[in-house]
């Protein structure tokens, strides 16, 4: 049986959720709230935000593959237990959906409190920049190019053997499923026996909820159209990838027993919504090659699996950093062949940048002030005999205003 949002909302026992799917539950919650004081109020803060969640999304197409692989090893990167290279990250390609779905499994640091809020906002990162790759807190909205149901499964703590953390999704049919519980909320109707949730949203008084009533009423008239289509025309501008709901027991499916099993901390599950999705996906995957994983350091495997194919990419410290350039050695393995890397690194500290550097630094956004170093790596491919010449990557860890955090480019040295 398949149950809309609104009968979930309604048939889940308080008793059965866990505090963490009651946080969940309750962010919603206010969001919803606002947005429908917003209506009362008469003002469009929500049409902002959904506009700005379309740019994001068009800005970043194309991009989702090297997101994922990023989101995925901040977690890890942050893990005070991965020093030592052992990190994994899996993404797996698996027909168990319409059109498949796209996995991509760490095992870093689970899914925090912050972490939660972070995604289920726009542009509201909670990492560093000096620690991580991402960190603008928008970049997980690359997923919508293929998926518009991403799901996060979570460990609690890293020593949980099961998802008990931050479990939930983002899903369409929660927006579409407020349409009809409004209109019975401003038709001063009784509401039906999955529409009572809402109610518990809207704690208002008589005065707000007339309030609430007559603004509706004024602006549908204003726009010469009905109240439904009114409504239905403003559910339109409510991002559905700010509404985060909890995920149960059933909405599990094999592939995530089959993570939870392996001891991975966290999975993202990207069903796919279409077979032009899932096309493109299998061509990000076999895109993916050794080069992505030169500075990922303390990160021990890479596993691409495509429909039951696994490439499995290893990252080995051959040297670990020594002298005053920091200079180590990395092999990287995929099944027979192995390429080896010679990398070079120095730290700069903000405090030592020309003063118009610093001054640049403070007026940039989010955690970006708080900056205080940054790093540049040099890497060169160590050549076969046969091979005359030499690739030389470089990397910087720094703010870049139209890609990313980080910047990697490639030149050849005779």
């Amino acid at each position: 049986m398949k149950f809309s949002q609104a009968d979930f909302m309604n048939l889940v026992p308080e008793n059965t959720l866990s505090d963490l799917a009651r946080f969940v539950r309750d962010e919603t919650g206010g969001k919803l709230r606002s947005f429908l004081y917003e209506l009362a109020e008469g003002v469009t803060n929500y049409r902002t935000v959904h506009s700005l969640t379309e740019q994001v999304q068009h800005q970043y197409h194309g991009r989702f593959a090297i997101e994922l692989i990023q989101n995925a090893y901040d977690a890890v990167a942050r893990d005070p237990q991965a020093n030592d290279g052992a990190g994994r990250i899996e993404m797996r390609l698996v027909e168990d959906r319409d059109f498949g779905t796209l996995y991509v499994a760490n095992d870093g640091l689970p899914f925090s409190r912050s972490n939660f809020i972070s995604v289920s906002q726009l542009g509201q990162s909670d990492k560093s920049p000096e620690t991580s790759i991402g960190n603008k807190g928008i970049g997980f909205r690359s997923v919508l190019e293929i998926c518009d149901r991403p799901q996060i499964w979570s460990k609690r703590v890293q020593s949980s053997e099961v998802f008990d953390g931050y479990c939930f999704s983002f899903n369409p049919d929660l927006v579409r499923s407020l349409l009809e519980p409004i209109l019975a909320l401003i038709g001063k109707k009784d509401l039906s026996q999955t529409e009572v949730w809402l109610q518990d949203i809207v704690d208002w008084d008589d005065g707000l909820l007339a309030k609430l009533h007559s603004s509706i009423h004024r602006q549908a008239d204003a726009a010469g159209t009905s109240i439904e289509n009114w409504i239905r025309s403003q559910l339109s501008y409510l991002s559905p990838y700010l509404l985060p709901w909890p995920l149960m027991d059933r909405d599990r499916v094999d592939a995530i027993d089959s993570f939870e099993k392996m001891g991975f901390a966290t999975v993202v599950a990207l069903p796919l919504k279409s077979s032009k999705s899932a096309q493109l996906v299998e061509r990000r995957l076999t895109e993916i090659d050794s080069k992505s994983l030169l500075f990922l350091d303390k990160l021990q495997k890479l596993i691409i699996s495509v429909h039951g194919n696994d490439h499995v990419f290893e990252r080995i410290q051959k040297i670990r950093p020594q002298g005053l350039r920091q200079y180590s050695k990395i092999q990287i393995k995929l099944h027979d062949h192995s390429q080896k890397f010679s990398i070079w690194r120095r730290e700069i500290n903000v405090a030592d940048m020309p003063e118009a550097v610093r001054a640049s630094i403070q007026g940039l956004p989010g955690q970006w002030p708080k900056l205080t170093k940054v790093e540049v790596t040099l890497l060169s491919v160590i050549a076969r005999r046969q091979r005359p010449a030499n690739l030389v990557f470089s990397f910087l860890q720094s703010w870049n205003r139209e890609q990313r955090s980080m910047s990697m480019h490639r030149s050849s040295v005779t």
